[in-house]
């Protein structure tokens, strides 16, 4: 479903589920909680990458209507908690994208890109808020 790869202190998480990667509770399962392993291990960078020809196709919608509403509260949860374990990732993520990426594929995708502009956006507006005059700070507040 998900394997991890190490070379170098990178880390290559590869989403491997099917043709497509479709997201059901299984792979959002199993992203968290590899997410929580390399968030842990000596990586100093992640790259998301998948197998096939295809990203992501986003959530399986023909898992999800016949799983029943048991199975969709299930499937919220694990996805809100894996897209969150994206997007709040501490180290460098970078998506390898390797095909189509629907809808919730790109949003994983997306994660990388958010993961790595939070860091960059902040830390260039820390460095811009400190050396900015004091009647430009007193305007923007």
């Amino acid at each position: 479903m998900i394997t991890i790869e190490h070379a170098n202190r990178i880390a290559i998480l590869r989403l491997e589920h099917g043709k497509a990667n479709l997201m059901d509770l299984e792979l959002c399962e199993a992203l968290s909680s590899a997410m929580r392993t390399l968030a842990a291990d000596d990586s100093r960078t992640v790259v998301l990458t998948a197998a096939g020809s295809i990203f992501s196709g986003g959530v399986d919608l023909k898992r999800l209507t016949e799983g029943g509403a048991e199975y969709a509260e299930a499937f919220v949860h694990a996805l809100s908690e894996s897209l969150e374990a994206l997007f709040a990732f501490e180290k460098p993520l970078v998506a390898a994208i390797n095909g189509h990426a629907i809808a919730g594929g790109m949003v994983m995708a997306a994660a990388a890109i958010g993961a790595r502009w939070r860091r960059v956006r902040l830390g260039w507006a820390c460095r811009s808020w400190r050396s900015a005059s004091p009647s430009l700070r007193r305007r923007s507040s």
